[in-house]
């Protein structure tokens, strides 16, 4: 009789251990971000952007394709050494 009254105090006092254990009180709930970054678009141009750079590419294209032998003279110059 003593060995079953000892297991009965033992498994007793195991649970009152074990519930005392898990006892907590209010717990802060944590939120982690997610790992990965999502990376956002990227913003398209405005238009007064765009008519900027439209706007210097024809004016690039007209003075390369310009005719004109005023800007300009293509001389050589040759240096003999003595």
């Amino acid at each position: 009789m003593k060995l079953k009254s000892l297991m009965t105090s033992a498994a007793i006092i195991s649970m009152l251990a074990t519930s005392a254990a898990y006892a907590a009180g209010p717990t802060e709930v944590v939120v982690e971000d997610d790992p990965f970054v999502v990376a956002e678009a990227a913003s398209s141009l405005s238009p007064a952007a765009i008519a900027a750079i439209a706007g210097g590419a024809v004016l690039v294209a007209l003075i390369a394709s310009s005719d004109d032998d005023d800007g300009s003279s293509s001389t050589t110059t040759t240096i003999v050494a003595d």
